[in-house]
């Protein structure tokens, strides 16, 4: 897919090389809260990778990010700063199955994050976060990646499927809110 030209595709496919990034100041306000909710419906074929970023910053060395992803082992992840230190929650429980519909949920209130992968298995975390209970976003919201010099570089971009975004229960069109993309295609195994 040429850069910017996001219109024709319904349900993104990430090739591990590209990304879209939303500016949109109605979808990141709402991560700008000290309560958000996160719904991702994707298909991964990837582990080690970034399912979304965004943070204060281009860097996560300096201000507060968010990002989601799946860890070199398979396994979900939510990782976070919102000024008093990194917090990362994964779930061990729910290893996601390459190729397979999976759908994880985070939620997060105040000082308490809930990962929820699976129809039924909930991990859950209270961490002392110093105070700090906002996210401040400014950089816009990666989906599937980013480029380079912005946010984690430990970490290679999605392949995959992601078929759905919600953000406080609000469904985001990713193709219509997209400002940017590079290398995205349609995805022709998203399922239900």
């Amino acid at each position: 897919m040429c850069d910017k030209e996001t219109g024709q595709i319904s349900v993104p496919y990430f090739s591990g090389s590209g990304f879209l990034l939303i500016t949109d100041l109605t979808v990141i306000s709402r991560l700008n809260k000290k309560r958000w909710g996160i719904k991702i419906k994707m298909r991964p074929q990837c582990t080690n990778c970034v399912i979304l970023w965004t943070g204060q910053n281009r860097s996560v060395l300096k201000g507060d990010f968010l990002l989601v992803g799946i860890d070199q082992d398979g396994y979900p992840y939510v990782s976070y700063d919102l000024g008093g230190g990194t917090v990362t929650l994964t779930d061990r429980r729910n290893k996601l199955t390459k190729n397979t519909l999976q759908i994880i949920r985070i939620h997060r209130t105040d000082e308490v994050c809930v990962l929820k992968t699976g129809a039924t298995e909930t991990f859950e975390m209270i961490e002392n976060t110093r105070g700090y209970t906002e996210l401040n976003s400014n950089s816009g919201l990666y989906i599937g990646g980013h480029p380079e010099g912005v946010g984690y570089t430990n970490y290679k971009p999605f392949v995959g499927c992601i078929i759905s975004l919600s953000i406080n229960d609000l469904d985001i069109p990713m193709m219509m809110r997209a400002a940017y993309g590079e290398d995205i295609q349609q995805c022709h195994s998203a399922g239900t």
